[in-house]
């Protein structure tokens, strides 16, 4: 067990998340993203007298450019029947939480939230308590595997990516799902996958659609327009991390621009262990010429980066095409995320 930096071991051990001290007011401290120097700017308000009562708006005043859920009947399928809202506001064990959830025999349609955050920051962090209560079971159809995306993840990028009133295209959505050279930002997110065969754990994976890496003396750039790792030939495939069920865990998401194309870095913390270092990124940091000569992204040409965090965002949803009939759910289930911290330092 690693302790996470400057400080000791005991405090690793996570017994679930403070209630809130008199008044009210949620807990606001994050161990990781505190010892790493970063401040808090930004917490959710439920449980509060402001609220928010429709979860479209949880980011509320930061609310960014793209909230959206998937439709339920399009061109290419039709499921009239089916329910797209699948984000809530609920009391859970005593906290105000949002919840996630999973119908039974429905597709798990996309629902998917950002923030925009005015102020660009070099390093930034997402804490939040996470639960997925005892019993929790997301087998598909004949017993099979589900994944999909999850409800975390930091947004990197220029300062139109995911900003209101800044058309979706070219720019404002352009970070994930687009090629390299026609990108304005990053989604820096995790997957999960449930397998049946382990019921007792979720497991997450870093699925960070990044500008490249430094691998073996060279800048090499992402060569599709998805975000698998192992697809930058020779920087290795991203191994799922372990989320035990029936338990709260403090989940802390870190992540710092890189300066020179080769030290981004973004970490997994859980309950103050780290599951996971991605080191030696390029998340547009730095300004100059990657040999991008065409496209419709910032990066082209020789002044392309000086890329920062802007926020955090919401893309939960089950698979990446969730109209397969192989990703329905049996039984449904839900999680609950209670109390989310945004960090940063400029």
């Amino acid at each position: 067990m690693m302790p996470f930096l400057g400080l000791p071991l005991s405090a690793g051990i996570y017994t679930g998340p403070a209630q809130p001290p008199a008044g009210g007011l949620k807990p606001t401290d994050a161990p990781v993203l505190r010892a790493k120097g970063l401040s808090l700017i930004w917490q959710d308000r439920l449980g509060e007298t402001d609220a928010p009562t429709d979860d479209r708006q949880f980011l509320q005043a930061t609310t960014g450019s793209r909230v959206q859920e998937d439709p339920v009947v399009s061109s290419n399928y039709s499921f009239p029947g089916e329910n797209n809202r699948r984000l809530s506001f609920v009391t859970f064990e005593g906290r105000p939480c949002l919840k996630a959830s999973y119908f039974a025999g429905q597709h798990g349609w996309m629902n998917y939230r950002n923030q925009y955050l005015s102020q660009g920051y070099r390093e930034f962090g997402l804490c939040v308590d996470i639960k997925y209560p005892a019993g929790f079971d997301l087998r598909g159809p004949s017993n099979g595997n589900i994944y999909g995306k999850t409800a975390f993840g930091l947004a990197v990028g220029h300062s139109d990516y995911g900003k209101p009133g800044v058309a979706s295209a070219p720019r404002g959505w352009a970070g994930e799902v687009t090629e390299v050279k026609d990108v304005w930002g990053g989604a820096l997110g995790v997957n999960f996958k449930y397998w049946p065969t382990v019921p007792t754990l979720v497991r997450y994976g870093w699925y960070p659609h990044v500008v490249g890496a430094y691998v073996n003396g060279a800048d090499v750039l992402r060569a599709d327009k998805f975000s698998d790792l192992w697809r930058i030939a020779g920087y290795g495939n991203e191994e799922q991390q372990d989320i035990p069920i029936g338990a709260w865990h403090r989940l802390e998401l870190y992540g710092r621009v890189d300066t020179n194309r080769r030290d981004g870095v973004l970490e997994i913390w859980l309950n103050g262990v780290l599951l996971k270092q991605l080191p030696n990124l390029d998340l547009g940091g730095w300004v100059g010429n990657r040999g991008i000569t065409s496209g419709a992204g910032q990066l082209v040409g020789s002044s392309g980066g000086g890329w920062r965090f802007r926020g955090i965002f919401i893309r939960e949803m089950i698979g990446g095409t969730t109209s397969l009939a192989s990703l329905v759910p049996q039984y449904g289930g839900a999680y609950y995320a209670h109390n989310w911290r945004v960090y940063g330092r400029v």
